[in-house]
């Protein structure tokens, strides 16, 4: 809805879903097979948000307010096995400034609530960043984000990075920053199947990337290559006795993307990773797949239809257990039909060939699925 330069938008989504999933059972990888498991889970969410522009359009503000609860049901043959019930609540404000045509400032405030059964926590944040337009060629950008958190007090963590195209064909670029993450109410509760750990502590990170991205004269073709360090301390893992602090994970990765355009129709993109993790005692970090990657083969004609065929690989992972978790690959479709300007028909088949895998030990996945939806615009 417009009101003359400002726009107010507002989604609701509820969904009703019931699901039957693996029992443990001793003999295949992560001892899973049938029985008799049942989720039940019902999840409301909705956002509003306003933006209006102000002094003929320099300052952006854009007002945003987000609400959302699930409830979930487990039942084991036929018998409650653990149940929870939560919300979240968002309100986030949010300032875009163009001082000049060399220098833009962000800067914003928000609050996230969130509540269980139990508990509920809290954490408020203030950011600000800054954009250079140091010359045609180099862009600089600085930031600054504070966090208070109602368990875990105050965190400030900064951001910089640089973006330098010597030719239109290149981009080098590279950046610099710190996290901060809190435990959630369910990783302290341990969510009803694990032993609670109410001496969690928040993650802090430290990561640093650098990159070299190259784009063909005609626009066709697109090739990355991107290599990065993460430090993360007091990392939040989990194992059969419940959720625990890491003292350090170190991981070191190279990534690599491309796409080329076959026709103006018809285009191919790709993603590979490969990353070397390790935890405190150097040993490998669970569920990091050292090899990982993509192909997507999509189609877009002249015309009401496009769509896309994925194929993801992910390689062997370390478990908590010491053993090895399987690669897999999987085939994915997806489809859209423009039956008008305001309809639109969308579909989406996961795992094609029915592959057989686990992302995670103990916890299988679907076969063969599939969606279909309905999409309006007004």
């Amino acid at each position: 809805m417009n009101f003359g330069d400002a726009r107010l938008a507002a989604d609701v989504l509820w969904s009703d879903a019931e699901s039957e999933y693996d029992s443990f059972v001793f003999g295949d990888q992560g001892n899973v097979g049938d029985g008799e498991e049942l989720n039940q889970t019902e999840e409301l969410s909705g956002n509003i948000s306003f933006s209006a522009p102000l002094f003929n359009g320099r300052l952006e503000n854009l007002l945003v307010a987000g609400y959302s609860e699930i409830t979930r049901e487990n039942f084991s043959n036929g018998a409650p096995a653990f149940s929870g019930e939560g919300d979240r609540a968002l309100f986030r404000y949010q300032g875009t400034l163009s001082i000049n045509d060399a220098n833009t400032l962000a800067f914003g405030a928000e609050r996230e609530e969130t509540t269980t059964e139990n508990e509920e926590t809290s954490i408020n944040g203030l950011f600000v960043l800054h954009e250079l337009q140091a010359s045609e060629k180099l862009t600089l950008t600085g930031g600054l984000r504070v966090d208070d958190h109602s368990s875990f007090g105050t965190e400030t963590t900064a951001r910089v990075a640089a973006a330098y195209n010597p030719t239109p064909q290149f981009t080098l670029r590279a950046s610099w920053g710190q996290g901060f993450k809190a435990p959630t109410l369910l990783q302290l509760s341990g969510g009803g199947f694990a032993l609670p750990s109410p001496n969690l502590q928040p993650e802090t990170s430290e990561a640093f990337d650098a990159g070299i991205e190259w784009r063909a004269p005609d626009g066709h073709a697109e090739l990355g290559l991107t290599v990065f360090n993460a430090d993360i301390r007091d990392q939040i893992s989990y194992a059969a006795t419940g959720y625990f602090n890491e003292s350090e994970v170190d991981s070191t990765g190279v990534e690599i993307t491309g796409r080329y355009d076959l026709t103006e129709w018809l285009s191919v993109s790709g993603y590979y990773a490969n990353i070397d993790s390790s935890r405190t005692d150097g040993s490998p970090t669970f569920r990091v797949p050292e090899h990982s990657g993509d192909v997507r083969v999509s189609v877009d004609p002249e015309g009401p239809f496009s769509g896309a065929v994925l194929v993801r690989h992910n390689g062997e992972e370390p478990n908590t257990d010491g053993t090895m978790l399987d690669a897999w690959t999987r085939v994915d479709v997806t489809g859209s039909y423009d039956v008008s300007e305001k309809i639109e028909l969308f579909g989406r088949i996961e795992n094609l060939f029915g592959e057989e895998y686990q992302q995670i030990l103990g916890y299988g996945t679907p076969d063969l699925s599939g969606s279909i939806g309905i999409r309006l615009r007004y």
